[in-house]
């Protein structure tokens, strides 16, 4: 075990899914509620590892970014859903770096990522930014083989380079339900709002997620223990589907606030699931991304007799930031700082005598 990351454990998983395709297939679930009294929170759902069921419960508190329009959010030190999908996508592509250079035999000292959200899009290119920093003895041509692993074999960065297909069921409290699907393809109307996070490993398969600049509490990332172990947080997926449904969720209490002139509540689900074998390069043919991508909404109303709520609900989807960042291909650009290494404690102390 090197990094505290259990190597063995997923040459385990490996074999499982050899023997049985049904345990490679992980489910994952994000849920957010907007309520006018209460504002917005988010919080994850019951996995499905394989066939192992992992009934966790995290829930948080966010801030509300359509209290404030088109203005920028005002200052808190709640996360905003884009802070969420960020998170998601950076605590997962750092876990796979560390995951791939514990396998080679690398230790690494700190391994961290600046990712920034619409606010270099006019500088790079890119809608996503990813700066990563490592530090430890590995070399730079070892680490670089590890980002281009990370780049293929990460399922949140592998997300954000697909077009992926979101299904969208409305459902109100008569049974009534409406399925559409919008293609990976099709335009959202997403307001690209900067966004900046900084995640730091910890160990193993803990992160921390930090608001740049810092102003508040951390995020907690974590992975899911089937059986033994005790989790600290959501896992980078469940991070990445909170943000999408509270991101979803928000926007429907500020259109409902517009177009209707009044406070709903409302309640949204979004999940996905990942083939695990595409992350331990266990199926070349494996699919990398999320799949099975979908997003219901709880509508607080009768869809056939008042029309305009379902139209509420679309238009929230397709302003979803988060939704475009899953749902359409992204122009993502990765950096790596120049190494660093810090010798170890009992080699700086000979030094100093």
């Amino acid at each position: 075990m090197r990094n505290s990351f259990n190597t063995a454990g997923f040459s385990e998983v490996v074999h499982e899914t050899r023997d049985d395709p049904a345990e490679a297939w992980y489910a994952y679930q994000g849920k957010a509620h907007y309520s006018p009294r209460r504002g917005l929170s988010a919080r994850n759902g019951p996995a499905l590892l394989g066939r192992v069921k992992s009934a966790r419960a995290f829930s948080l508190d966010l801030c509300d970014p359509g209290q404030d329009g088109d203005e920028p959010p005002a200052a808190s030190d709640e996360p905003a859903p884009i802070d969420l999908a960020l998170t998601g996508i950076a605590s997962c592509s750092l876990k796979t770096l560390v995951g791939g250079g514990s396998a080679r035999g690398v230790v690494f000292d700190t391994v961290e990522m600046l990712i920034e959200y619409g606010a270099a899009e006019g500088r790079s290119g890119h809608t996503v930014n990813c700066q990563f920093e490592v530090g430890g003895p590995a070399g730079h041509r070892l680490i670089a083989e590890l980002l281009d692993q990370v780049q293929n074999h990460s399922p949140n960065h592998k997300t954000l380079t697909a077009e992926i297909p979101l299904d969208v069921h409305y459902a109100d409290g008569s049974g009534h339900v409406v399925h559409e699907r919008l293609s990976g393809v099709e335009p959202f109307a997403s307001r690209h709002r900067p966004a900046r996070r900084r995640v730091r490993w910890i160990s193993g398969v803990q992160l921390e997620s930090y608001p740049v600049p810092a102003t508040g509490p951390p995020l907690r990332i974590d992975s899911p223990k089937q059986t033994t172990g005790v989790d600290w947080g959501p896992n980078p997926q469940e991070h990445l589907l909170m943000g999408m449904a509270s991101d979803v969720a928000a926007n429907l209490g500020r259109l409902s606030r517009e177009h209707l002139g009044r406070q709903l509540r409302w309640e949204v689900a979004a999940a996905g699931g990942v083939d695990i074998r595409g992350l331990l390069h266990a199926d070349p043919a494996a699919i990398v991304h999320l799949q099975d991508v979908g997003c219901t909404i709880s509508v607080p109303g009768n869809l056939e007799d008042e029309p305009d709520l379902l139209s509420i609900a679309r238009t929230a989807v397709e302003q979803s930031e988060v939704s475009n960042l899953i749902c359409r291909r992204q122009a993502v650009g990765v950096s790596l700082k120049p190494p660093i290494y810090r010798a170890p404690s009992w080699q700086r102390g000979r030094a100093a005598s």
